[in-house]
């Protein structure tokens, strides 16, 4: 009696440890996600200081285009490209899971850090066409 009491005791405390974790895991994946996407401001600073004033507002959508488009892309397609189940595809090289959100309730959290990350990447590459084009 007092042994199953016991195991039902670790059993929660187990499962209560596991919720921690997992919020705690959660938490830290969107604070960096954050400090990345706050990238996206220093670059369109730096970017809208080193052109001619006439170009600023131009580099500025620039920047916020990238954000915004950067978005709508890697929900549609990156994060399942990137992190959707290979093996369910038959062994290819791109993933075949999670088109346009779908079933990916469970990593949201991921896909924030991720997206924070692809649509930096694309302002940086994209900083260096300013005024060129």
């Amino acid at each position: 009696m007092v042994v199953n009491e016991l195991k039902d005791g670790i059993a929660a405390n187990d499962v209560k440890i596991s919720a921690i974790e997992q919020g705690s895991d959660d938490t830290w994946l969107l604070i960096g996600g954050v400090v990345v996407f706050l990238m996206q401001a220093g670059f369109a600073l730096l970017e809208s200081g080193a052109v001619r004033f006439k170009n600023f507002q131009n580099v500025l959508l620039k920047n916020c285009m990238d954000a915004c488009m950067g978005g709508i892309v890697w929900w549609a397609t990156g994060f399942a490209f990137a992190f959707g189940d290979v093996a369910e595809s038959g062994g290819g090289i791109i993933g075949v899971k999670y088109f346009f959100g779908v079933g990916a309730a469970e990593a949201y959290t991921a896909w924030f850090f991720q997206f924070a990350f692809a649509c930096t990447a694309a302002t940086i590459t994209s900083g260096s066409l300013a005024e060129r084009v």
